[in-house]
């Protein structure tokens, strides 16, 4: 069965532990939606074969998927090398320190404590790094973690400048006075122009990046 996120009520607590519990379902994501019916965008679970925690997710039938605006991410890499503002639970940290970077060092991250229902302190560990807030991780050309180990945050999340529906692709025109967005169809030829578009302005802030820390190892 599909089951979606609940919506973030804009309390810390209360949305961390959403992101905290959903932490535990990486291998059953699925895709993220912005779903005009609900009027917000949520990630989407196959939670089949588990118990499923009602305060954190609720069900989401294929109907209403199906006119829901699938969101796309075009792997331009700019939300992760300018103002990524990624961070990672203390146990999703550790997990990519197993089996990726064995010789990280926890000290590299600023971090904080944050109270969340049923688990009490929870500590968070900032992955943004100054002076843009290039995530941590991010190299050029890609995000070197494996999907099953990405941070919730980064495994959900996206611009949601683009979606597809019904076989056509989207393209986000403007946002309400909600914050919904407004989805227009967009030819394949004028996608790629501005997929490339993207692609371009990550490179120049990635190595705009490089040299602000160059820079910063001279001084």
């Amino acid at each position: 069965m599909l089951y979606i996120l609940k919506k973030p009520t804009g309390r810390k607590s209360y949305d961390f532990y959403l992101l905290y519990e959903a932490s535990k379902f990486k291998s059953r994501y699925k895709a993220t939606y912005y779903i005009p019916s609900l009027k917000y965008i949520a990630p989407v679970f196959y939670l089949e074969d588990y118990e499923v925690n009602l305060d954190v997710f609720e069900p989401i039938d294929k109907e209403t998927l199906s006119k829901s605006y699938k969101l796309i991410c075009v792997r331009c890499g700019l939300c992760c090398v300018h103002s990524s503002a990624a961070f990672a639970f203390e146990h999703e940290l550790k997990a990519i320190k197993s089996e990726c970077y064995p010789d990280l060092d926890y000290s590299l991250f600023n971090f904080y404590y944050v109270n969340i229902p049923k688990y009490g302190a929870v500590k968070v560990y900032e992955l943004s790094q100054p002076p843009q807030g290039k995530c941590f991780f991010y190299q050029y050309g890609g995000c070197p973690i494996p999907k099953r180990l990405k941070p919730i945050i980064c495994l959900i999340q996206y611009c949601s400048l683009f979606a597809e529906r019904e076989g056509k692709v989207y393209m986000k025109v403007a946002s309400r006075s909600d914050g919904t967005p407004v989805y227009k169809p967009i030819n394949m030829k004028k996608f790629e122009e501005l997929r490339k578009l993207l692609c371009r302005r990550s490179k120049r802030y990635f190595f705009k990046y490089l040299k602000a820390v160059r820079r910063k190892m001279k001084s």
